[in-house]
């Protein structure tokens, strides 16, 4: 991509290939994909039914498999930040969502992630230092009636808030994670929703009841679907 064409100078033109570097992609990538999330913003505010298509294609930006990267992976990545960090769990009182009712917004995010991926189910969960409050959940048997909770301990999304970054699973009987009640699942992954000030408040995640290669181009998905359930709790 000549950026030169577009008009902007050169400061920008550095900015753009330092951040591409750091996010570990071309430029190209980085440029589309930023134009996707813009995209996928406004048809989500307009509430187009396009939305799921454009990210179904944004799939496929790049084909490589991707997988957790431990290779040594009996054990969750390495932790970050306790769950129960004070200022976590302030961020996560803010958004007013731990019991909060069901709401048609996030089961419709829901909904477009698991077209958009192509998952067999797909949840949007809030997550204290006890409970794991899932607001929306959809899957091949239909929408949950209205929010459930799982036990932290009994949930891989304590890996997720800890870490802060996307867990990716392509057979999760090859992993030591804590699934509790949903262990007949296979292939799982979950990203992080986070707060203005970065601090992990819930996770958007996707599974499969098989085997499954996530690609980079799914990872990036997810966490543009993310991004968006962020704008609507700020």
């Amino acid at each position: 991509m000549d950026l030169g064409k577009t008009g902007f100078g050169n400061r920008i033109n550095r900015l753009l290939a330092d951040h591409a570097g750091k996010a570990g992609e071309s430029l190209n990538t980085y440029a589309r994909r930023a134009i996707i999330t813009r995209l996928v913003s406004e048809l989500e505010r307009e509430s187009s039914p396009e939305v799921a298509a454009v990210l179904a294609d944004a799939r496929s930006f790049e084909s490589d498999n991707i997988e957790l990267s431990d290779p040594d992976s009996t054990s969750p990545p390495q932790t970050y930040l306790q769950i129960g960090d004070v200022d976590r769990l302030a961020a996560v009182r803010a958004t007013g969502m731990i019991g909060s009712p069901r709401d048609e917004q996030f089961d419709k995010l829901a909904r477009m992630t698991l077209q958009a991926m192509g998952a067999q189910g797909a949840s949007i969960s809030f997550v204290d230092d006890r409970t794991q409050f899932i607001k929306a959940s959809v899957g091949t048997t239909g929408t949950a009636t209205q929010p459930q909770t799982v036990a932290v301990e009994r949930s891989a999304c304590r890996v997720v808030v800890e870490t802060g970054e996307t867990l990716v699973a392509q057979d999760i009987r090859e992993h030591t994670l804590p699934m509790g009640a949903a262990s007949e699942l296979i292939a799982y992954m979950a990203t992080p929703i986070k707060s203005d000030a970065g601090f992990t408040v819930g996770i958007l995640d996707v599974w499969d009841y098989r085997p499954r290669k996530w690609t980079p181009g799914h990872v990036k998905t997810l966490e543009d679907i993310a991004w968006l359930i962020q704008q609507r709790i700020r």
